[in-house]
């Protein structure tokens, strides 16, 4: 479902019809691929999410694939509609 919904906020006018410019796809997940303990990724997400929140950005949460291709190691992510990359690799400096 937010895989979905993600698509709208990204694709609402239709296909080949994008609603945004730009969008980037963040996790605050696991950084620099090191496992994190699940409390410690929560609450880094909680802060990305409120981050977000408070800003001009809509964003969605979605489930993304980082580092490994199998599809077995999920992290929590959230992409971001009309954000340039500047602005992405900015906010994701900070976590």
């Amino acid at each position: 479902m937010q895989d979905n919904e993600a698509k709208k906020m990204l694709h609402g006018a239709g296909p080949g019809k994008a609603r945004f410019p730009s969008y980037a796809i963040l996790t605050a997940e696991n950084p620099d691929c090191m496992q994190l303990p699940a409390a410690e990724n929560n609450k880094r997400l909680e802060e990305l999410t409120s981050t977000l929140a408070s800003g001009k950005y809509p964003f969605r949460r979605v489930k993304g694939f980082y580092g490994v291709t199998d599809g077995a190691h999920p992290e929590h992510s959230v992409v971001i509609g009309g954000i340039t990359r500047y602005r992405a690799s900015r906010l994701s400096a900070r976590r």
